[in-house]
């Protein structure tokens, strides 16, 4: 049970892993069927699947998966003469140092994370925003330095949504993830504009940024990001104002208005025509 206790740690700290089980034994060998386990992407480990060379080969194939995404069976020969066979290619993979035999096959199972949705502020849009976004396949996670909204939230929605308080309790807890998408619509302009300014010092290479304003507030606020970054601020992905302009001015109406624009973003819909 401790591994897969640490497999879902691994996963709703928004990393990625892999989890390495032993499938089949034959003969002789360190590992026993059932062994496990789990590579993360920067080479440490949990658990075993035997030890020796064999394990070092299972993290450097573990480490293939990672880059391709997909689970794979990986058999392996102990020989006599001191080597391990990696029987689909067909060809001498490693010495080992073993001479006890048997083949030993691995079930290599990759555990990606959801897209993680960064959402600051949890007034009535963003409320409106978590209750369609968690019917999502999204990792959510929600930033609010207001005790009662953060309540109020747990008890009207799900714990699917883990909650911080500000951006830097979210840094001490986990990583902030790659490539994901942020919202920032909080209750004060300073505020959002704080946040904005923190993630773009992160460098988390944002796949979206989405930040609630006005055209004019959009435009006042984009310039300041210019001049406090001496034009060295990556914008490209900033989106302000939010979302795809489909009408509706009700909280309900402009948090799928937003979650369309994030949509469309992730599947790569930017050039969608609309008729």
């Amino acid at each position: 049970m401790k591994i897969y206790k640490e497999l879902l740690n691994i996963n709703e700290a928004g990393r990625d892993c892999v989890l390495i089980t032993v499938i089949d034994k034959k003969g002789s060998g360190p590992a026993r069927i059932g062994f496990k386990m789990i590579l993360t992407e920067d080479g440490k480990t949990v658990g075993t699947v035997g030890g020796g060379n064999l394990e070092y080969l299972a993290i450097q194939n573990g480490m293939d998966v990672f880059r391709e995404q997909k689970n794979k069976v990986q058999e392996y020969y102990l020989g006599e003469s001191e080597e391990v066979i990696d029987i689909q290619k067909f060809k001498t993979v490693e010495k080992t140092g073993m001479i006890c035999g048997g083949s030993i096959s691995l079930y290599y199972e990759y555990h990606g994370v959801s897209d993680t949705v960064y959402m600051f502020g949890a007034g009535h849009v963003g409320q409106a925003i978590l209750y369609h976004l968690e019917k999502l396949n999204y990792n959510i996670i929600l930033i609010d330095s207001r005790e009662d909204i953060l309540k109020k939230v747990s008890d009207q929605i799900t714990d699917k949504i883990i909650s911080y308080k500000d951006i830097n309790s979210l840094k001490k807890n986990r990583e902030i993830r790659k490539d994901s998408f942020f919202i920032i619509a909080t209750h004060s302009h300073d505020i959002d504009y704080s946040i904005l300014k923190a993630l773009i010092k992160e460098d988390c290479k944002p796949k979206y940024i989405g930040m609630i304003a006005s055209k004019k507030k959009s435009v006042t606020i984009m310039n300041d990001i210019k001049k406090d970054f001496e034009n060295n601020a990556d914008i490209d992905k900033i989106r302000s104002p939010i979302g795809l302009n489909i009408g509706g001015n009700t909280a309900d109406e402009i948090a799928i208005s937003i979650i369309s624009e994030l949509q469309m973003i992730k599947y790569n819909k930017e050039d969608l025509k609309w008729k």
